[in-house]
């Protein structure tokens, strides 16, 4: 053990010195050679730039294919005086039923066409397709009353997908889908992954979101830009990906180079690497990991980061932490921020111009917290301290060394423990 992490651990043990006095090394900012502290400035964070999905990635391209079967196509109407028709005469056009007599052999192969499936039985129900392949189509599917097309061990290619009405389109079992993309203006209609994966993904569109749920399950989605009212992810592997949507809940996600704006974002048991949020409004994490990233002020009343990790990036807005730790993170650099930390630790951190508060309260240690600009000037920041607070700080800035007691007296946000 270094001399460094022997003096961390007698500290720890002495605990403090007094009520919301913090112990703290001989010399806050430049005593105790034995530790040597790794300045993390208040510079902005780069992050790897995520491109969105082009359209013309995931458009058919009908013009340029020719249907297998031409005896099958339906008549394409005249085109009105002086409009070329020839782009739509190149493509076939059919409608296919998928009432309770369907001919699954007829949508097992699929290719080079518009195409519209619909149900009109006037009642729930859930139709199966097993290894179709499906490749250069626009595809409309249609029901009034709740309809469930599952896909399993499907292959989409280059497929446009429209849903009217209650649809919900899953792939299951192995499904795959590369250069798809999805719209419906259908707040009850869904298209899912379950057991499958994606690639070149598109959701929405960049002036229109995608109305219903994109749900996926046990998957791996790549390369996506997804633009959805709600977005639900349960043990996923994601990378590469541009997200907007209104509501998002993640449980057990793995994400890289991740771009997200949400309304509402709760996020638990993940790790997110090369991750900026952009936008939010209410966000939630719980126990997770999140490694280079930018997380921005959220609108609404305080971001909530429970016994989670942050290391190397930047963080602003309200922030409410509870059992959470911070390595090499910057406070306040983006916008004003206010941070309320019970519990926690602040490992080779900086509080930035821009933090107006910060609360402590709990147990919190703190090795090379600083408090300074780029140019050496120190941050005032208005610093306090629960009167139970048990604080610990090595070789920190010196605003959090002899704090004040909080007035009033901050409230844990989460339930007391024993």
């Amino acid at each position: 053990m270094t001399r460094a992490q022997i003096a961390a651990v007698c500290l720890l043990l002495l605990g403090c010195d007094g009520v919301g006095r913090a112990l703290v090394a001989n010399n806050p900012e430049g005593g105790d050679d034995s530790l040597s502290c790794a300045p993390v400035e208040c510079r902005e964070v780069r992050l790897p730039e995520v491109h969105p999905v082009p359209p013309s990635l995931t458009d058919p391209g009908l013009a340029s294919c020719t249907s297998q079967s031409p005896q099958l196509c339906e008549p394409v109407p005249e085109p009105s005086p002086g409009v070329s028709g020839d782009k739509d005469r190149s493509a076939c056009r059919r409608t296919l039923s998928l009432d309770d007599d369907f001919d699954e052999a007829a949508l097992r192969d699929l290719r080079c066409g518009s195409l519209k499936l619909v149900r009109k039985q006037a009642r729930e129900g859930v139709v199966r397709l097993s290894n179709v392949r499906w490749a250069q189509v626009a595809l409309e599917v249609e029901s009034s009353d709740p309809l469930r097309l599952e896909l399993a061990a499907a292959q989409l290619t280059q497929v446009s997908l429209r849903l009217y009405g209650p649809v919900e389109v899953r792939l299951v079992e192995g499904g795959n889908a590369q250069r798809v993309a999805v719209t419906g203006d259908d707040g009850e209609s869904a298209f899912a992954l379950d057991g499958s994966e994606a690639e070149t993904l598109r959701v929405g569109g960049e002036e229109r979101e995608y109305a219903g749920r994109l749900k996926l399950v046990r998957s791996t989605l790549k390369s996506a830009d997804l633009r959805a009212r709600q977005l639900h992810f349960e043990t996923v592997s994601l990378s590469d990906t541009s997200i907007a949507a209104r509501r998002i809940d993640w449980f057990d996600v793995t994400a890289r180079r991740v771009q997200l704006a949400a309304d509402e974002a709760a996020i638990s048991a993940s790790r997110l690497s090369y991750f900026d949020i952009t936008r939010c409004g209410q966000l939630s994490m719980y126990r997770a990991s999140v490694a280079t990233f930018r997380i921005a002020g959220c609108s609404g009343d305080r971001a909530r980061l429970f016994e989670s990790q942050f290391n190397r990036g930047s963080l602003d807005g309200v922030l409410a932490a509870d059992g959470s730790e911070f390595s090499q993170v910057i406070f306040g650099f983006y916008e004003p921020t206010v941070l309320q930390l019970w519990e926690g630790n602040l490992g080779n951190t900086n509080f930035c111009g821009g933090t107006e508060r910060v609360v402590l309260a709990g147990r919190v240690t703190g090795t090379c917290a600083m408090c300074r600009e780029v140019d050496g000037e120190r941050v005032p920041i208005d610093a306090c301290a629960h009167t139970d607070a048990k604080l610990t700080f090595l070789k920190c800035c010196t605003q959090l060394d002899e704090l004040q007691p909080c007035r009033p007296t901050p409230e844990r946000m989460r339930p007391p423990f024993n």
